[in-house]
């Protein structure tokens, strides 16, 4: 929830638009946010993730705890980490070339 809350705050008090100039270079807006805002709007984002995988951590330790064979609970989860992170990682650096920040914004916000 925090995650998603601070990437929306983000979104809707901030213009994440981005226009080029004559030369073709990227140019933020007059009213883009401010190191501060956006510095704390990251810190909040990335401390709602850490306490989501926590507790997700936590979940899947629980339940390994009951499997015959340990290990293999704990290993596919991380696996599917991985792959998870592997994959958006490319793919939101295209996304965001493509259609700009705002969207990134908005996915992340949706799908922490």
């Amino acid at each position: 929830l925090t995650a998603s809350l601070s990437m929306l705050i983000l979104t809707f008090f901030a213009d994440l638009s981005l226009s080029k100039d004559t030369e073709g270079n990227v140019v933020p807006p007059q009213d883009a946010p401010s190191i501060p805002f956006l510095s704390l709007c990251l810190l909040l984002f990335g401390t709602g993730f850490w306490m989501a995988d926590v507790m997700g951590d936590s979940v899947v330790a629980e339940k390994a705890k009951l499997e015959i064979e340990k290990g293999h609970l704990q290993s596919s989860c991380y696996a599917c980490r991985f792959f998870g992170l592997m994959v958006a990682a490319p793919f939101s650096t295209a996304i965001y070339s493509y259609v700009g920040p705002y969207y990134v914004m908005i996915a992340m916000a949706m799908l922490p």
